[in-house]
């Protein structure tokens, strides 16, 4: 059975990335897993940790490139300010029910590949 895909996003928060793992590996077990940065978090080193270490960390455990979300343009959504982006796509399924994909990198494309 194919696992409900959830995307997990780090940001800022450098002093709950040891909680925010350990919850990584639990919801890795049951759901596949996005990886995502805020550029920021992808290029801070902290008193926590070094941000290389973090994206690595992240990218063992989930097995997938970190999406990094950078330079966006902050929106309301909900009435909540948004700083990020996934790029997805939709799609109407034969059976007729609406399906959305999120857009993964391959993962032999080098860190910091522009989107084109």
């Amino acid at each position: 059975m194919e696992k409900t895909k959830l995307g997990l996003a780090l940001c800022g928060s450098y002093c709950t990335y040891d909680k925010a793992f350990m919850a990584a590996e639990e919801l890795c077990r049951a759901f596949d897993v996005v990886p995502i940065m805020s550029e920021t978090a992808s290029a801070t080193d902290s008193r926590f940790g070094r941000a290389e270490d973090h994206i690595k960390h992240l990218e063992e455990l989930t097995g997938k490139k970190v999406i990094l979300v950078a330079n966006l343009k902050p929106v309301k959504l909900r009435g909540m300010d948004s700083n990020g982006m996934i790029l997805a796509s939709g799609y109407t399924a034969p059976d007729g029910s609406e399906k959305v994909n999120v857009i993964f990198a391959d993962p032999s494309a080098e860190n910091g590949s522009e989107v084109r």
